[in-house]
């Protein structure tokens, strides 16, 4: 038997054994990609509908972008007794709280106003009173990764620039972060990366 087949054996036999679980840790190997139904399983990193991609026809689909408006995923997951028949389960945007796919987790965001931030966000850093997102996202006829932040999983995702950050002192209540803001002089930082790597570390200095 290969190494893929004794791999694929194992994922499998773990998949059936815990399928009456009610939530799944993502740091299983075996499994691919799942959702967070509610704010409590995002923050406890418990998946619903799971996807194990070493077993043969599981699939994971998604439209891309994902700030598309109508983005919908949909989970494919074969019988396990029956290989010819396929379970397809349909989420629409805003009825799960976020994603996880291949070792990344995404949250989703609704937008309030038409240039508010919406769709799925993936999170590039999570800090205490800092978590950082980015999003594929075409901006007057660029197609390119913005960045966003928020204060916590609960709080609205905005847009990483001076303005906001600024505006979120009392938030961040650190005066010696919002010092190396007002630094900036771009005031637009969610479209550059060697800003936000700066900010980022900015921060955890601070925190120091």
């Amino acid at each position: 038997m290969t190494t893929n087949r004794i791999l694929f054996a194992i994922c499998l036999s773990l998949t059936i054994q815990i399928i009456p679980v009610s939530g799944f840790s993502q740091h299983n190997n075996c499994i691919g990609a799942g959702v967070y139904l509610t704010y409590d399983d995002f923050v406890n990193n418990k998946l619903s509908n799971t996807v194990n991609f070493n077993q043969q026809g599981s699939k994971f689909k998604y439209a891309f972008p994902n700030w598309y408006p109508k983005v919908k995923i949909k989970i494919v997951t074969p019988d396990t007794t029956k290989y010819w028949q396929r379970s397809v389960i349909k989420f629409k945007p805003g009825s799960i709280y976020g994603y996880y796919r291949y070792g990344r987790k995404y949250r989703y965001a609704e937008g309030k106003g038409f240039f508010s931030p919406y769709g799925y966000f993936e999170i590039i850093k999570e800090m205490k009173g800092l978590i950082v997102y980015k999003q594929y996202t075409q901006h007057h006829h660029r197609s390119d990764y913005h960045y966003y932040y928020s204060i916590d999983f609960k709080s609205a995702i905005k847009a990483m620039n001076k303005k906001n950050l600024i505006a979120d002192t009392n938030n961040f209540n650190n005066a010696k972060f919002i010092e190396s803001v007002t630094l900036i002089k771009n005031k637009w930082v969610n479209n550059n990366k060697t800003i936000l790597e700066a900010l980022i570390s900015a921060y955890q200095q601070s925190m120091n």
